[in-house]
């Protein structure tokens, strides 16, 4: 059984463009999950007080001064840095990066969101698959809730077995379950490095970490969208 997380970063928006120019959705691919979720919490003890000192939006936090979730868009660069150093190590996970460029997608495109997230993600599987880049798995995808209206969570499991399975590019079927990003450690993993690299794009401030990540094959590959 293979385990992925995902979330995303930015914006679908054809809109909001200056301010959104790109949309990232990172899946991470736990390897041990058992161990990941050690290093998670090890990370979080460590850098405790650097991270309270962050959540200037009481985002990561309860108003009881508990720890609530981590979240990348409340991590100032040195924390998304030692972020990278610290779980970056035993190879316990590889990140699957989808960049879509909001200035070369069609506006029709963006007509239905859940639609398009969903035909994108499919086709970034069929490509790694395809390449080998990721194994024939039976896979559970576990997504923030969050991120996806009520009405649309049933289409992403049946779209996905119909185009991957059904036609036999994965050998098993994939589970798709939804869960509130506060109870799953890993995809509070997949928030920060959807927004590490989302910022990346933004800013260019994370080139060396990324690169470095690409180089040890923590990083296997960013699908670019559109393809042209």
């Amino acid at each position: 059984m293979g385990s992925l997380y995902i979330d995303e970063s930015g914006s679908m928006t054809l809109e909001c463009m200056p301010k959104h120019p790109c949309f990232i959705i990172c899946i991470v691919h736990s390897l041990d999950g058992r161990q990941l979720k050690s290093v998670f919490k090890r990370f979080v003890s460590k850098h405790m007080d650097d991270l309270r000192k962050a959540d200037v939006d009481n985002r990561m936090f309860r108003q009881d001064g508990s720890f609530k979730e981590l979240k990348g868009s409340c991590m100032p660069p040195h924390l998304k840095q030692a972020f990278m150093d610290f779980f970056c190590q035993n190879h316990l996970f590889e990140v699957f990066f989808i960049q879509i460029n909001n200035q070369r997608v069609e506006p029709r495109f963006y007509a239905n969101k859940a639609r398009a997230f969903n035909y994108i993600l499919c086709a970034a599987m069929k490509y790694w698959r395809k390449n080998k880049l990721l194994g024939d798995l039976q896979f559970q995808m576990n997504i923030d809730e969050r991120n996806v209206r009520t009405g649309t969570k049933f289409v992403l499991n049946e779209y996905l077995n119909t185009e991957l399975y059904l036609a036999g590019i994965f050998a098993h079927q994939i589970n798709v379950e939804y869960f509130d990003s506060m109870d799953c450690q890993l995809i509070q993993v997949a928030d920060v490095f959807a927004n590490i690299f989302y910022s990346e794009c933004l800013t260019g401030n994370y080139t060396s970490h990324l690169n470095n990540l690409i180089k040890e094959k923590y990083i296997r590959h960013i699908y670019q969208f559109p393809c042209y």
